[in-house]
């Protein structure tokens, strides 16, 4: 397996593995909302798309580095979070957003493991923080929460929104510190590890929906 950053030529392949995420009225595995084939060309343009591939693409990451996040629409939802926890200026500065995480079906543990691994690397590596959402209600999404908190994951707040698939939802938004994180991480994805330091100069190039 390898990983490497999306081009304009892979959107068909994104947006194939979203459809097969769709959310189908339960939540095993994990479900995508969101994003069309429109929106990952944007995050491709304002962010970052890491594809997992062997032969094919089994899976891909979306993330915004800080100064992204703030410059994208997603910043505008800042200002409907219910905080648990308010963030300072400061912090929120240095944030950056894990947007997507997903694998096709079948593909096991250990690579979305590594997919994960890789991409919150290159996003830790400009960002201080860590943000990511997982949908809390009407149905719960668990697929990323277990990695979250054994990363450090913190809920922060919860915003309120709605999207086609489900009407109105409610999300967890987790704070993760980057540092921590990648000392969890560290211990189990060597694999990833190599990966990350091999294509570093490609993923500081900079310039990638609810998992």
């Amino acid at each position: 397996m390898s990983v490497r950053a999306a081009t304009e030529n892979d959107l068909p392949a994104i947006v194939a593995i979203k459809q097969r995420l769709a959310f189908q009225g339960v939540n095993r595995g994990g479900f995508l909302l969101g994003s069309s084939e429109a929106g990952y060309r944007e995050r491709l343009s304002a962010g970052r798309i890491w594809l997992l591939e062997r032969a094919r693409v089994l899976g891909f990451a979306v993330t915004l580095y800080p100064a992204e996040l703030r410059a994208s629409p997603l910043w505008e939802l800042a200002k409907h979070i219910q905080w648990q926890r308010q963030l300072d200026a400061p912090t929120l500065e240095e944030v950056g957003y894990f947007d997507q995480l997903a694998m096709l079906p079948g593909c096991g543990s250990r690579a979305g493991l590594e997919l994960a691994a890789f991409a919150f690397w290159d996003l830790a590596t400009h960002s201080r923080y860590v943000v990511t959402t997982t949908v809390r209600s009407p149905v719960t999404n668990l697929a990323a929460v277990p990695l979250i908190e054994r990363v450090g994951g913190e809920r922060v707040g919860q915003l309120a929104e709605s999207y086609p698939e489900l009407g109105a939802l409610v999300s967890d938004i987790w704070l993760i510190p980057s540092a921590r994180a990648c000392a969890t991480l560290s211990h189990g994805t060597r694999a990833a590890e190599r990966w990350f330091r091999t294509t570093l100069p490609l993923g500081n190039q900079g310039t990638n929906a609810r998992a």
